[in-house]
């Protein structure tokens, strides 16, 4: 049976998430996929490679596009509506065509591994953030040139308030569940009743 790259990537995804990367990955890849070690280093040179690539398309390839250029005359609840459209379509996307066991859960502890053994993570994380952070900046003075909410608003502060919100886990806040699991869309909805109820302390 030939394999592709992306179907190993696949079912790295799923062992990544749920098994963690000190697992014996390869191993496992070699019995779900019934393929030999050979094989399988001809497509992914060792752990390592196969773990940052895992990464960069299931975490910063999906965090890119959220996060995406961003029309600059957009207010709040405009920007809401868009990070929340584009987060939809992302999970949507994951589940579908990538991990058969996507979560929330199981994507932060991805996520929590690859500060540990992604060499440059965090430094790239950070400038994501940084990006979304000026977004919320433009909105918020969008909002208030628009005499949408009050003038007086600390807009930097506010700015990275509303970006920790949407790097932050709100599913124990906003429960939602899934065949007993906590799920994506509890999250994104919890990150967006969060906002709204912010933005609507800053109105006139």
């Amino acid at each position: 049976m030939k394999f592709y790259k992306e179907d190993i990537l696949k079912v790295a995804f799923d062992e990544f998430m749920v098994n963690g990367y000190a697992s014996p990955i390869i191993s496992s890849l070699q019995e779900k996929l019934g393929m030999s070690r050979g094989a399988l280093y001809r497509h992914y040179k060792n752990k390592d490679e196969l773990f940052k690539v895992v990464v960069d398309t299931y975490f910063f390839h999906t965090l890119e596009r959220i996060t995406a250029k961003i029309d600059p005359t957009i207010s709040v609840p405009e920007l809401v509506r868009s990070l929340q459209k584009r987060q939809r379509l992302i999970a949507k996307l994951i589940t579908t065509k990538g991990g058969s066991r996507f979560t929330f859960l199981n994507f932060n502890n991805l996520m929590i591994q690859a500060a540990r053994y992604y060499p440059g993570f965090t430094i790239r994380y950070k400038k994501i953030q940084l990006h979304v952070d000026s977004q919320w900046r433009i909105a918020l003075k969008n909002s208030i040139i628009a005499g949408e909410i009050r003038s007086n608003i600390d807009v930097n502060l506010m700015s990275r308030l509303f970006t920790k919100i949407y790097f932050m886990d709100t599913r124990e806040d906003f429960p939602i569940r899934e065949n007993g699991m906590p799920n994506t869309k509890s999250n994104i909805d919890g990150q967006d009743q969060f906002v709204l109820y912010l933005y609507g302390l800053m109105k006139l």
